[in-house]
């Protein structure tokens, strides 16, 4: 318990939108109620100028004439603050002194860089302390989990391996299609390998309507095999892991495996806006197919997402997958009570693991177009 009180006070500090003196009480109320914090920061430059207290909003508001207000005219430019610097227990000390439920963040030249809250210090000194959000990967070694500044679970080969699984499945799907059509036109007299190969002549003729029907296809096969593969079933239970996480629920099998398979961060959303825009611009053209797909992105993206992420890329997990989860959710907490993160820009984007993933991505592509083409072997789908 000792050695968690002495933690550095960066480890439990909130994100806190700021505000300016010159901002008006809406915009305060709006920064307090997504903060979860009964203070908005206000600053001029970087640099704390003061705080704005809940009571003292709720105040101005009940005396009327709020549109008139500032937050320079109720903010309290005597608030007690914590240093960068301090441990858990420095926090803690000065909130029982000044009867505060939460601490501005700052450095020796007043620099602002978050809020502390005296739930996150009790959560901290309690050794139960965890991230208010979490990403995750699914990689064919099990789970990877991240705040940025920590990771645990699969380390940088499981990403690596994630990025090469995923083009496999894409050159299975395309190998499978090009199979399909190579055996039609064998067995059928038909003519598919050559229209296939020729690009789209951008008028619904017999060319175009083939690669219409293929390229569905082609996702389809790629989707069903992610679906298939184990990597859906670690999907799973890195959504179901980071749920626990952050609702702050136990981290067990019988608690993890209750809850959702879907996450509403997950990438999968972005996969689905993507590939929506895309075929309908292709299948409509001009400007009235951008403003249609625009229009059906911006209202279903995150519906199809969900049923993409609940039947398509994740499926019930296994105990073992689990139990995977857990572990990384058990290694992740431990390093982030502990203070074991780092700020550093490069090594926060390395964390998030899409370097990796994009270094197995350009393996495979540089043994498609490069390395095979050496050995005579070019465009061998075909």
């Amino acid at each position: 318990m000792q050695q968690v009180k002495t933690s550095p006070i960066h480890t439990i500090v909130r994100q806190i939108s700021t505000a300016s003196p010159e901002d008006g009480l809406s915009k305060i109320a709006s920064i307090m109620q997504m903060g979860q914090a009964r203070l908005v920061p206000i600053t001029v430059g970087g640099r704390l100028a003061g705080i704005v207290a809940e009571e003292d909003l709720l105040k101005r508001l009940a005396s009327g004439c709020a549109s008139e207000i500032r937050a320079a005219d109720i903010m309290r430019t005597n608030a007690p603050c914590v240093s960068i610097y301090s441990s858990v227990a420095d926090a803690a000390d000065i909130m029982n002194e000044s009867q505060s439920d939460a601490l501005p963040v700052v450095d020796e030249n007043w620099v602002y860089h978050g809020v502390v809250t005296r739930s996150d210090v009790i959560a901290a000194v309690m050794n139960i302390a965890r991230p208010p959000s979490v990403a995750g990967m699914a990689t064919p070694l099990g789970v990877r989990l991240t705040t940025g500044g920590i990771s645990a679970g699969a380390g940088s080969f499981g990403l690596y391996l994630a990025g090469i699984a995923m083009m496999l499945m894409i050159e299975a799907a395309r190998l499978i299609i090009w199979g399909a059509v190579y055996a039609a036109d064998r067995l059928f007299g038909l003519n598919w390998t050559a229209m296939l190969s020729s690009p789209p002549a951008g008028v619904w003729v017999s060319v175009d309507i083939i690669h219409y029907v293929v390229v569905p296809l082609q996702l389809a096969i790629m989707l069903l095999l992610i679906r298939l593969s184990p990597i859906s079933s670690y999907h799973a239970a890195e959504h179901q892991v980071v749920h626990a996480i952050e609702m702050g629920e136990p981290l067990t099998p019988e608690t993890v495996a209750k809850l959702p398979r879907a996450h509403p961060r997950c990438g999968t959303n972005l996969m689905a806006a993507a590939v929506i825009f895309m075929a309908i611009v292709t299948s409509l053209g001009g400007d009235m197919g951008v403003l249609v797909a625009l229009v059906v992105v911006v209202l279903g993206w995150r519906r199809i997402g969900y049923y993409l992420q609940q039947y398509v890329t994740t499926k019930p997990p296994g105990r073992k997958h689990i139990e995977n989860a857990i572990s990384a959710a058990e290694e992740l907490l431990e390093k982030y009570r502990q203070g074991h993160w780092t700020s550093n820009g490069f090594l926060h984007v390395w964390n998030m693991g899409f370097i990796q993933v994009f270094m197995g991505i350009a393996t495979i592509a540089l043994i498609d177009y490069y390395i095979l083409p050496m050995f005579g072997i070019v465009n061998w789908w075909l």
